[in-house]
């Protein structure tokens, strides 16, 4: 006889409405999260990139004060990358609301920047907040505006020369910029780029 294990249910992915300013070597981002926690634990880990400055980091809606978000005082270092890690919590014998809402404005220097080959980011350089949570997948919307020169690439369906929305649920956001040339073809009825 085999048994396998499932989990009584899934979580619905998180959700990121990403707003992202780069200048060359330095980011400046503002996230408002959406999260689905886990009825079973009593608090929430989130990673971002120690070199991030936060300037500030909040519970959004009302009723929702009593969930506190706590950075660590220790960088920890994940995957070779040094994060700055930060609790969200509740109180004992409160449950977690069905959504949970946070906001994180920060800035900071882009580490894998070179000089003249621009940037390329992804959920493992921690560029926006990350859940502990092992495969969370999640949704978003990307809104960047990066130099005159450069061209941004995300995933999901562009919806303009800066923003991308994602409805399907990916495993990270990928954040790629620098001076590209754009190529735009057509087969029948699709266009190509």
């Amino acid at each position: 006889i085999l048994l396998f294990a499932v989990p009584s249910f899934a979580l619905p992915p998180a959700n990121h409405q990403l707003a992202v300013t780069i200048n060359k070597s330095t980011i400046e981002a503002r996230d408002t999260l959406t999260l689905h926690p886990d009825p079973a634990k009593d608090s929430i880990t989130l990673n971002l990139h120690a070199d991030y400055q936060v300037l500030n980091s909040e519970v959004l809606g009302k009723k929702m004060s009593v969930f506190k978000i706590t950075p660590r005082k220790k960088t920890a270092v994940l995957d070779g990358v040094p994060i700055r890690q930060f609790d969200v919590s509740k109180p004992k014998n409160t449950p977690w609301p069905q959504d949970l809402t946070l906001k994180f404005n920060y800035k900071g220097i882009i580490r894998n920047h070179e000089k003249e080959s621009g940037i390329q980011l992804s959920g493992a350089d921690y560029y926006y907040p990350v859940t502990d949570e092992a495969q969370q997948l999640l949704t978003f919307t990307l809104t960047v505006s990066a130099p005159a020169d450069w061209t941004v690439v995300s995933q999901g369906q562009l919806n303009n020369q800066s923003s991308w929305v994602s409805n399907e649920p990916q495993e990270e956001i990928f954040l790629i910029a620098d001076r590209f040339e754009k190529y735009e073809s057509k087969h029948g009825d699709i266009q190509l780029y």
